[in-house]
């Protein structure tokens, strides 16, 4: 009973990414047919999203397993504290919680370091923010 609770669990875990990959390719709609190198150009920036939807997938589902892995050295750390050091389940949940709140901390950070849209500069000096804001 056991056992087959843990291979229809694999099975799950291993299933996962390709039905995360198949509904975040799906909704794609990018041209049929390649003519030239522009028709290129749209059909790689047309799965630009899907592809930012896989990663931000797979950050989750990493960070989850993770915070798993570390519930068990966790675990391990009590049994026998000689053996595996503190600092690895702490390291462990420390990626866990990097990577699942990695994907609601760049889009924050991108406008922090780059400026929004409305505050930016082009390359020829005009738009809304100013190029010396202590003047």
């Amino acid at each position: 009973m056991v056992n087959t609770r843990r291979r229809l669990l694999n099975n799950i875990i291993l299933l996962l990414p390709a039905i995360i990959t198949g509904y975040s390719f799906a909704e794609s709609a990018c041209p049929d047919q390649v003519k030239n190198l522009g028709d290129v150009a749209q059909r790689l920036a047309c799965q630009m999203p899907s592809i930012n939807k896989f990663m931000i997938a797979i950050a989750y589902l990493s960070g989850i397993g993770f915070g798993v892995a570390a519930v068990f050295k966790f675990k391990q750390v009590k049994d026998n504290p000689t053996q595996i050091p503190i600092s690895t389940p702490f390291a462990l949940l420390g990626v866990s919680t990097l990577l699942v709140f990695l994907p609601s901390v760049v889009v924050p950070a991108g406008n922090t370091i780059f400026g929004t849209a409305t505050d930016s500069v082009k390359a020829d000096g005009s738009g809304d923010a100013q190029l010396m804001p202590f003047d």
